[in-house]
């Protein structure tokens, strides 16, 4: 933490409020308590089997690039606001809905450190840590992407749109940026920053599970530790859609985002396609796919482009406004259906989510979405 940050401006220099907002504590108790989480939060930093919980629930799309932020941060980028790393904590999809999580990994970890925070304040019940570290996460989101996509004019473009650029969220409007020019400038900026790239891909199907990993990098010349950014990809079988297989993965709890009350979950006594132990060949859809994952660029630019068509419609005016842009989304929408990279389509493969990782984990552990973040705390000696 900076020596700049004080007792007196802790909440401030993460929330942009004061003490007074956290009203179910004491005053004088909130900014030492965040002082004492930052030291934590800056601690597990430190650990690789613990980048992958520094993944935001941020609610308006941008898991690519707060995946990026993380991995240059993990790599002692001083341009980048520490921030980030907090908030991208404080929103951890494997907290969000999983306080008890929460205070165990940070409980065992705050030994090491002799801190101590109560449960009460790590457990955030009236939500206003979350929600306080949700706009002020956007805003950090809002000064980072003009600023770094300013090499563009076209892009640039897109950035100051901001009357269009707001989406509506529980009791606020969060700035986002369209999928696919944030793709552009995600692989601008992995290859400035040398940020290898590994894609893991989970087959499903009705008959059992398959799982392979596709990297273009020599990962035998990059340390283990390293931070890298993945790609969590699911492949669907001729009987459904990735969207299907994602639509019935909720109902699992091996699934990372499982349905949150377990009413709406199967019994844990029975198996579903997502946890059934049964494995297939992957060989045929690793044959089927491994073009497109030879090309990075042009599977990233189809995905993003399939998102924006279909999740993002509204901002395809604004791509319309770019020449350059607008040429290449119009060519890569025409590679979705050519390369099977449709989320709606049977026998079609598309993006689960993007997370930072070590790249020893990356190429050898499994899809952080095979399994409850629970599990992946114990495995990784979290908890």
């Amino acid at each position: 933490m900076s020596s700049s940050v004080t007792t007196r401006n802790t909440c401030h220099y993460l929330f942009n409020e004061e003490a007074h907002y956290f009203s179910d504590f004491l005053e004088e108790e909130v900014n030492p308590l965040f002082e004492s989480m930052i030291k934590v939060i800056d601690y597990l930093a430190s650990i690789e089997e613990a980048f992958f919980l520094f993944d935001p629930m941020s609610m308006n799309h941008q898991c690519h690039i707060y995946a990026l932020i993380a991995a240059k941060l993990f790599a002692g980028d001083k341009g980048v606001d520490r921030r980030f790393l907090y908030h991208f904590f404080f929103l951890s999809l494997a907290f969000v809905n999983d306080s008890k999580l929460l205070v165990e990994v940070f409980n065992k970890a705050s030994k090491q450190l002799g801190i101590e925070v109560t449960e009460k304040f790590l457990k955030d019940s009236s939500g206003k840590r979350v929600f306080a570290s949700r706009v002020a996460l956007n805003r950090l989101f809002i000064e980072y992407m003009k600023k770094e996509v300013a090499y563009s004019e076209e892009l640039s473009l897109i950035a100051q749109a901001d009357e269009t650029l707001f989406l509506p969220a529980p009791k606020c409007s969060l700035y986002t940026f369209p999928k696919f020019p944030g793709v552009i400038y995600f692989i601008d900026a992995i290859a400035k920053e040398s940020i290898p790239v590994v894609f893991k891909i989970q087959v499903i199907a009705k008959e059992g599970l398959a799982t392979f990993f596709h990297t273009n990098y020599d990962v035998a010349e990059i340390d283990p530790k390293k931070a890298v950014i993945v790609f969590d990809l699911v492949a669907s079988s001729e009987e459904m859609s990735v969207s299907d297989c994602l639509r019935e993965a909720k109902k699992c709890s091996a699934y990372s985002q499982r349905y949150l009350s377990q009413k709406s979950r199967h019994p844990v006594s029975e198996k579903c396609f997502f946890c059934m132990e049964e494995k297939i060949d992957p060989h045929p859809y690793q044959e089927q796919f491994s073009a497109i994952l030879r090309s990075e660029e042009r599977l990233l630019h189809a995905v993003a482009a399939d998102f924006t068509e279909e999740v993002q419609s509204f901002f395809l005016p604004l791509l319309d406004r770019c020449e350059k842009l607008g040429a290449l989304f119009r060519e890569s929408l025409a590679d979705v259906e050519r390369c099977h990279l449709s989320g709606r389509k049977p026998l079609h493969m598309s993006v689960h989510h993007v997370y930072p990782e070590m790249l020893e984990r990356a190429v050898g552990g499994r899809l952080v979405m095979s399994a409850n973040y629970r599990d992946h705390c114990l495995e990784r000696g979290l908890v």
